[in-house]
């Protein structure tokens, strides 16, 4: 019996499946994706996961292939601030994949219904390969995905909410080490440059700034931005914040350099003076940078 596949609805399978992985991959990793990059990203997916019945090749080299190939997919989607960050990313999307393709198979053979349709022969191999999933199942799955992924995201989010990372923080050519808590709710962005930022008690950076203008940052006295090094000024912003105590406007400034848990990251420090501790730590880090 010839070997029978048919490439249209493999091409539309892969597609779904690949689109589905990674959106909810992105939810999972707290990644704001954009449409048109899944659309991307699973479009190539698709069209490699048709090509590979027609390449011959060791399993070694098909398996660098594979790799290779789900390493552009997910580049395309989440961007890379870092080779670890594309590994982790990708191993995301992999975790992901196997899962809904296990469940696929489980419902598919549960289902146990084939299709007629317009096929190809390849190599003329003695097999019959017929793949298809009644479209109101395939739709019922794809929302329970959906649902499953907002699902873990919630539940994730909890999890990294009481997390903890090392800080390190660098302004000019003083630095400090601090460790912060990871929280889901400090959504404080920085106006200028809608940067995330990081809450800290004054106290774990005041060396870092000179003695001028740590007033300005303790009891908000703006005046002496005035009389403020240039080079320093254009580093401090002024940030509106919102708690359950009240509304008002803090300092921050944008560090030379700041790591979390070793990895550079872009954020703004807003300066806390009424708080000494978070948790038992001295920041409160945005876990959307995580």
């Amino acid at each position: 019996m010839e070997q029978i596949i048919y490439a249209d609805i493999l091409f539309i399978v892969n597609f779904s499946m690949d689109f589905l992985a990674l959106y909810i991959a992105s939810k999972l990793l707290h990644n704001n994706c954009h449409f048109a990059s899944l659309i991307m990203s699973a479009g190539i997916g698709a069209v490699y996961g048709v090509a590979s019945l027609f390449l011959s090749g060791s399993g070694m080299l098909n398996a660098l292939i594979n790799t290779a190939v789900a390493l552009l997919m997910c580049y395309i989607v989440f961007g890379s601030a870092s080779i670890l960050n594309l590994i982790r990313n990708t191993l995301c999307f992999y975790g992901i994949s196997f899962l809904m393709g296990g469940v696929m198979t489980g419902v598919y053979n549960l289902a146990n219904k084939g299709i007629t349709g317009r096929g190809i022969v390849i190599n003329g191999d003695s097999a019959s390969l017929v793949s298809e999933m009644p479209p109101l199942t395939f739709i019922i799955i794809a929302v329970a995905s959906v649902i499953f992924s907002y699902v873990c995201s919630a539940v994730t989010t909890r999890l990294r909410a009481k997390k903890k990372a090392s800080v390190y923080i660098r302004i000019g050519n003083k630095d400090v080490n601090m460790t912060g808590l990871c929280d889901s709710g400090n959504l404080l962005l920085e106006p200028a440059g809608s940067l995330p930022c990081l809450i800290c008690n004054l106290k774990s950076i005041e060396k870092l700034l000179p003695v001028g203008v740590i007033p300005l940052f303790r009891d908000m006295k703006l005046g002496l931005l005035e009389y403020t090094d240039p080079a320093l000024a254009k580093k401090i912003r002024l940030v509106p914040m919102r708690s359950v105590g009240g509304s008002g406007i803090r300092p921050g400034i944008i560090p030379d350099e700041i790591r979390i848990n070793g990895e550079p990251k872009r954020l703004c420090i807003v300066c806390d003076s009424e708080n000494d501790s978070y948790g038992g730590t001295e920041a409160i880090i945005p876990t959307s940078v995580l």
